[in-house]
């Protein structure tokens, strides 16, 4: 018997939602685009005519679509995170079900709302904690859903941004705080605090601590002769390593979506924009970061066992490693790398060790983990049979708490009591 696909409208058309959205160019029998919103029409346009949708259901505006009634099954809304919970509440109101993009909220307050408006409504809103689908990550939440390691002791996790993705997002782009007011660790970060939790399952945070300041990027340490404008007065701009014509001007720049959006200019129109226009040709120490640029968070558990995140900004590579020690034995992985080992003790002294590989993508963002939250999504609304992966809102509340609270700990110096 043939099934309908879900149909989705998408609000907000940048890149992550237009990955999302592309599943229903792989999967139209489970998924297709019917109506598209976003502010700036060339973007609108760019979604409209890739997915195929009428003129009629592009619009500009939430209100617009609001405005139409309910004309879909469900919201992919991938729009600035300042603007998720305004613009996903009058939606849920609607009776809509929703893929909302991380971070859900950016304090606790639009938590609660959000929290309220999904249940008053009786909506189902799928958090976009793509990490969990990856087979990497969900290899190694199967170890300990099997009991291999026993209970967890500690479990150690750290994430490199490569220097280029630190710049270019984090530092002269639109999550350096000046824009939409989200600190690194939840704009980045918040993946691999949900990954933690996630570990965890059934083990409670209760109190969280953090430390973390601005070490690269700080006004202060600006040379003294640093223009203001990368290509247009600055003597370093060929050999400071943050330089905007060596991030920025080649072809093959990674994350140049950012820049360029869906435009193509030539080297001379780079040139002009970088020296004029876009706030990615400002000099990286004066250009308004307001955040840190690395971050500890020490989390304790209800059970005794303690989680530690390490963040640094400026690395080599971009890189994710975890540790897990339990009762019974150990893991170790390298996210880029497609392998962990696992390490079991056994009882006379002596230990094992098994070596796992092949379990991420290269050449598939998040290791596969895109596609494979969009399908289940889909899978979700038609079924209401949760997998292992499974991210809706309720699932996800407490990795933003502890964010949130880590934020607070870190500013104010002193360990925050986790409460849920």
């Amino acid at each position: 018997m043939e099934t309908k696909p879900i149909t989705a409208v998408i609000v907000g058309a940048g890149h992550r939602s237009l990955i999302y959205g592309d599943v229903s160019l792989s999967h139209p029998d489970i998924l297709k685009i019917v109506g598209v919103v976003d502010i700036d029409p060339e973007k609108a346009s760019y979604a409209a005519a890739r997915y195929g949708i009428d003129p009629s259901r592009v619009y500009h505006s939430v209100d617009e679509l609001v405005k139409e009634g309910k004309i879909a099954d469900a919201i992919i809304n991938g729009t600035i995170d300042s603007e998720h919970v305004p613009t996903a509440v009058p939606l849920l109101n609607l009776g809509y079900d929703m893929l909302l993009e991380k971070p859900f909220a950016t304090n606790a307050s639009e938590l609660a709302e959000l929290y309220v408006a999904a249940r008053e409504n009786n909506s189902r809103i799928f958090i976009c904690h793509v990490l969990r689908y990856s087979a990497f990550y969900l290899g190694i939440r199967r170890v300990l859903q099997e009991g291999k390691l026993g209970k967890i002791v500690s479990i150690n996790m750290a994430e490199d941004v490569s220097l280029h993705h630190m710049v270019i997002s984090y530092v002269r782009g639109q999550w350096n705080n000046e824009i939409t007011g989200t600190p690194l660790l939840l704009a980045k970060s918040c993946h691999d605090i949900d990954l933690m939790v996630w570990m965890m399952a059934g083990d409670n945070p209760t109190t969280v601590y953090s430390v973390g300041s601005d070490y690269r990027f700080s006004p202060d340490k600006a040379p003294e002769n640093a223009g203001t404008r990368c290509l247009l007065d600055c003597p370093n701009v060929d050999t400071c390593p943050y330089s905007a014509a060596r991030h920025y001007l080649p072809d093959n720049i990674g994350h140049g979506y950012y820049i360029w959006g869906h435009r193509t200019p030539t080297l001379e129109e780079k040139t002009e924009i970088l020296k004029h226009q876009s706030s990615y040709g400002r000099c990286v120490f004066k250009c308004g970061h307001e955040g840190v640029d690395h971050q500890v968070v020490t989390v304790t558990f209800e059970s005794g066992a303690v989680g530690i995140f390490t963040l640094t900004g400026g690395a080599p590579r971009d890189e994710r490693r975890i540790q897990i020690v339990g009762t019974k034995g150990s893991l170790i992985g390298t996210f880029e790398e497609n392998s962990y080992t696992l390490r079991l003790t056994s009882p006379d002294g002596s230990s094992t060790e098994e070596i796992f590989e092949g379990y991420t993508s290269a050449d598939k963002l998040h290791g596969g983990g895109d596609e494979a939250l969009v399908l289940d999504f889909c899978s979700y609304l038609k079924t209401g049979k949760p997998s292992l992966s499974y991210s809706e809102l309720s699932d996800s509340l407490s990795s933003h708490l502890v964010i949130f609270a880590a934020e607070k700990s870190r500013k104010s110096g002193e360990a925050i009591r986790f409460d849920m």
